[in-house]
């Protein structure tokens, strides 16, 4: 005799078979999923703390960001430092001891440029309506 299989048997057959491998994956499960989780957090908590790199910074806005130090600490010193990273400004360091790095995330993309775009709202608020 011929030993042929429908393929309502063939999916009878693997359905068995995947059946039997989760049987015998759940006495394990209770060691897996734990450990799947923990490294998960451990990622999350590696990408959200550390997983960001330099913004440059032009030296106007270094400026402006020591002396924004300097008013909301009361700092009394008169010079900073540049802090450089790969021929570009990243941050400064006060005579206080003061430092300030300037990082993103990697995910994160540069900030669009709207300049001298007019959104509707401006035509809404600076058009006239003549009345009849």
């Amino acid at each position: 005799m011929y030993k042929c299989k429908t393929q309502i048997q063939m999916v009878k057959n693997m359905l068995e078979i995947i059946t039997s491998m989760l049987e015998m994956l759940s006495p394990m499960s209770k060691i897996l999923v734990p450990t799947l989780w923990l490294c998960f957090a451990a990622y999350a908590a590696w990408y959200y703390t550390s997983a960001k790199k330099y913004a440059p910074l032009a030296r106007e806005e270094v400026r402006i960001l020591w002396k924004i130090h300097k008013q909301n600490v009361g700092c009394e010193a008169k010079k900073w430092q540049e802090i450089r990273r790969k021929d570009k400004i990243v941050g400064f360091e006060c005579e206080c001891g003061y430092k300030h790095v300037q990082k993103r995330p990697i995910a994160a993309s540069k900030p669009a440029s709207h300049v001298g775009q007019v959104s509707p709202v401006f035509y809404k608020m600076h058009t006239t309506y003549e009345s009849e």
